[in-house]
């Protein structure tokens, strides 16, 4: 799904929103997951997931083409870990109606 078929979602289920409006809300939405994310702060959406940091240790490495050992810098990643919800509506027999999928 991208972020255009999210949005035609959206605006599907609650047409009395503009796709403007819909568009601009989500793309405030993202701005500030960067900033928190940045911040090193954790954003959690309960019964859906977190999204965290994580950091990976700098380590040394082979360069394949010239056989050459460089190191590698520390970086960090964004991880995310489903919510008890979202696991259990993911182990559910697809044929099963969703609760959920009325407050779309």
């Amino acid at each position: 799904m991208t972020r255009f078929d999210l949005v035609k979602m959206i605006n599907l289920h609650h047409n009395r929103f503009s796709v403007d409006l819909i568009d601009k809300v989500l793309d405030g939405i993202f701005i500030f997951f960067r900033q928190e994310l940045a911040a090193r702060n954790r954003i959690e959406l309960r019964g859906f997931g977190v999204f965290y940091l994580r950091t990976c240790g700098a380590k040394k490495a082979r360069n394949p083409k010239t056989g050459l050992t460089v190191l590698v810098p520390a970086r960090q990643y964004v991880h995310f870990r489903m919510g008890k919800q979202l696991k259990d509506r993911m182990n559910q027999n697809p044929n099963e109606p969703c609760i959920s999928e009325s407050y779309i």
